[in-house]
């Protein structure tokens, strides 16, 4: 936008530089005549002579200087900055410039009208002009401004001219600002995870394996109840491959002895077994069911009153941190204190389901089960793989959502 104003003072003012430097011999070339060379004083008479100059026009003759004057004048140069010159190899220094900006800019004022009012064209200097000034090619034209060499493309250039004339400071160009992209942040809304405080129950069937009926209808109910699977049966690893396919919890249940005298088939624990025998007898029991994750007893009415059996059973599933489920056959039991006293994992049973094995006795029990589970905030059961169970159960707890009840599995439920 200012480039071309600027080129314009640069042209008046190195127009007016070589006007002072032809003043002894200044030489004026018409549009199409040859050059006509006028002493100074002929071309102020004929200046003079012009008769259509405005207001706004300058006089030449003020502008013009005699040669007399001219060499008095030069020691007083008033056309530009004074700069201080240098011997050869060292830099010019300008103060004045950055001191006195306005003395430039009226010098352009003048020379610019001086190019309007001259109708001859640029001024140009005479051979005797260039003849002095090349037989003194260390004396500076003017005593106030260097003696530029100028060759080639320089030559040509006026703002290297300039440039030459007039340096000026090197400004830093502004540094390129880089955009840096940050990440958009999506803010995202907490997942808060809903916690159901709904009562709880959970469900154990006991006493599978020995049959396929058993195994196949417990398999059907809800994958929260779990299978607690005798020792050493038909169909025990079956049931249990079957269940950890469901990602159901698998028991070992444990026969041992009761107070009736009942039998309890292989795997089972009594109470004349010294501490090797019953141990050994517990972890083969445990290696013939695969996935399990944890023990209860089957009956044990008598055994779970002894305290120093119940502590052999605890040393030999601790280490296999397993949990253990007191099934409550006996009020006098001590399988659960003695489970604590091993920090093991452990609960017991609140209500058996099927001591009668009828679906109205059954739903009494149930109802009971709901009844600690609403109280206590929780509550276990256990049935048994009977007919009257399994289709009460089945029906029953696809209903627990009408009740306000959830469904857990064993090991939520001992957590």
């Amino acid at each position: 936008m200012f480039d071309p104003f600027l080129r314009a003072i640069k042209r008046s003012q190195l127009l007016f530089v070589s006007l002072l430097i032809s003043s002894s011999s200044l030489v004026y070339a018409d549009d199409s005549g040859p050059l006509v060379i006028d002493e100074p004083e002929s071309l102020t008479q004929s200046l003079e002579s012009q008769t259509d100059v405005t207001d706004e026009t300058l006089n030449l003759t003020e502008l013009v200087p005699v040669a007399s004057e001219l060499d008095s004048s030069l020691e007083t140069q008033a056309a530009g900055p004074e700069l201080e010159l240098a011997t050869e190899g060292e830099k010019t220094e300008m103060t004045e410039v950055e001191k006195e900006p306005l003395v430039a800019q009226e010098d352009a004022k003048v020379s610019t009208q001086v190019q309007d009012t001259q109708p001859l064209g640029p001024v140009i200097t005479t051979p005797e002009a260039a003849s002095k000034t090349s037989n003194s090619p260390s004396t500076p034209l003017l005593p106030s401004y260097p003696n530029i060499k100028l060759t080639g493309a320089e030559d040509e250039s006026l703002d290297f001219l300039w440039q030459k004339t007039f340096p000026t400071l090197k400004h830093s160009e502004p540094k390129s600002i880089q955009l840096v992209e940050q990440n958009e942040t999506v803010s995202k809304p907490e997942e808060t995870s809903v916690i159901d405080d709904r009562p709880s129950i959970t469900i154990i069937i006991d006493d599978l394996g020995y049959n396929r009926r058993g195994m196949e209808e417990s398999l059907s109910l809800p994958v929260e109840v779990a299978l607690a699977i005798l020792p050493h049966t038909p169909f025990s690893k079956k049931t249990a491959l079957a269940a950890t396919e469901q990602t159901r919890n698998i028991i070992l249940h444990v026969p041992m002895e009761n107070e009736r005298e009942l039998k309890l088939g292989p795997g089972g624990l009594y109470k004349s077994m010294g501490e090797k025998e019953l141990k050994e007898t517990l972890k083969a029991g445990i290696e013939s069911v695969p996935g399990i994750q944890g023990i209860n007893n089957h009956m044990g009415s008598l055994l779970t009153q002894d305290t120093q059996r119940m502590e052999w059973v605890m040393e030999v599933i601790q280490p296999m941190e397993l949990f253990f489920i007191d099934s409550l056959t006996s009020p006098n039991s001590v399988a659960l204190a003695n489970a604590l006293k091993f920090n093991l994992t452990t609960t017991r049973r609140d209500v058996f389901l099927d001591n009668i094995q009828d679906e109205k006795a059954i739903d009494r029990q149930f109802k009971r089960l709901l009844a600690i589970a609403k109280k206590r905030g929780k509550a276990l059961a256990i049935g048994h793989p009977y007919p009257a169970t399994m289709n009460y159960l089945s029906k029953r707890l696809a209903k627990l959502d009408d009740d306000g009840i959830r469904l857990i599995s064993i090991a939520e439920y001992i957590e």
